[in-house]
Order: structure tokens, then sequence, then C-alpha cells
């Protein structure tokens, strides 16, 4: 299904999204997950 693949597609942008943000905010404290 497409849906499975975009979703998939999603998770792992967002989870190198996170891992950008996370290393650009090591110094802030107000990381939201």
């Amino acid at each position: 299904m497409a849906i499975d693949i975009s979703e998939e597609q999603l998770a792992m942008e967002s989870a190198d999204l996170l891992k950008i943000l996370l290393k650009d905010r090591t110094t802030k404290k107000n990381i939201v997950l």
C-alpha cells in the first residue's frame, strides 16, 4: 500500500529531522518529543 510506504518515508525523514534538531538544540532543554 502506498500509504505504508509514505508513512515509512515520513518516519525516516522525521527521524533525521529529530536528529538534526537534537544536535542543534543540545544547549536548549525545550525539546518536545
